[in-house]
């Protein structure tokens, strides 16, 4: 049997970051164990020449036209076949293969995951994978996503973001389905991020091909911490005065005079108390039909 692939496919705000840091201060052990970890530069590289091809040679992103043709498709595959190296295992850890820290203002977010996953779809067909996705209660979510793209210079009021999102009920599920559908023989195993604790170490184990324990960590300044609720209420009231790039700087600079150590107001929340526990009640009921789905491994 040809070697599996791992797709860690984030979500965004789930630890990816030290997911993808701890993978790559492991890496040489890992290539010695039989496991190719491919460095975020190097995945993002690889998708981004795919969706040129497919885009008909712009590099706009998302919102190019997909030249959906076998010829487009097919030089599309041959791009992100570099990474899948016959006689390794492969680990791709990339949150932004199902979206953009900006699909929080629309609803269902991560609505456009598929078309990234079928880039994936012909490279992988002849190799057994494995795509493993943490999820995390809708509030708290899409509060960290909503600050997520202030820090990119993305910018919508958080009125909108809050309107957009009043019921989540079954967008994971949504996501879950994306993803069986673009690889139907892909083993998916999924986790709540309010589980990591527990399950850290059976996570960086599959990712790695390496015990857990014997792992080096990355230092807390490795991780980039997130934004304090003041700087991020700062950003709200100037953004729109900014261009996307002058918001990023600010951001910094912002994050630099209201460090969150040092912040009186917890965590940011844009949400109502009323809101935050109906869409956590959404969140327990769509876990419950997860963990009843014989398509799905739900690690706890």
């Amino acid at each position: 049997m040809a070697p599996v692939v791992r797709l860690h496919v984030g979500a965004h705000k789930t630890a990816s970051t030290y997911i993808q840091e701890t993978l790559l201060l492991n890496r040489a052990e890992s290539a010695a164990a039989g496991v190719a970890y491919w460095p975020l530069h190097a995945v993002r590289r690889s998708l981004r020449a795919a969706r040129r091809e497919i885009a008909n040679g712009e590099d706009s992103g998302w919102k190019a036209p997909w030249n959906k043709s076998p010829d487009a498709l097919h030089k599309a595959a041959e791009r992100l076949n570099e990474l899948l190296l016959d006689n390794y295992e492969v680990t791709i850890s990339e949150e932004n293969i199902l979206g953009n820290p900006d699909d929080c203002y629309r609803s269902p977010f991560y609505r456009r995951a598929s078309q990234t996953l079928e880039l994936l779809k012909e490279p992988l067909k002849d190799r057994p994978v494995e795509v493993l996705l943490a999820v995390r209660s809708y509030p708290a979510f899409l509060a960290s996503l909503y600050a997520e793209a202030l820090r990119h210079g993305m910018f919508t009021t958080p009125e909108k973001m809050m309107e957009a999102n009043q019921t989540c009920e079954g967008q994971w599920l949504h996501v879950i389905d994306t993803i069986r559908s673009a690889l139907p023989h892909a083993k998916i195993i999924v986790w709540r991020y309010e589980d990591f604790a527990k399950v850290e170490n059976d996570v960086l184990s599959r990712l790695s091909g390496l015990p857990a324990r014997d792992m080096k960590k990355p230092s807390q300044s490795d991780i980039l911490p997130s934004a304090s609720p003041e700087a991020i209420e700062q950003m709200i009231q100037m953004a729109r005065s900014l261009t996307p790039p002058q918001r990023v700087f600010k951001m910094l600079a912002l994050k630099a005079q209201h460090p969150r150590e040092r912040s009186k107001g917890g965590r940011f929340m844009p949400f109502s108390d009323d809101a935050r526990a109906g869409l956590r009640t959404e969140y327990e009921a769509d876990l419950k039909i997860i963990e009843a789905r014989d398509d799905v491994t739900l690690l706890s």
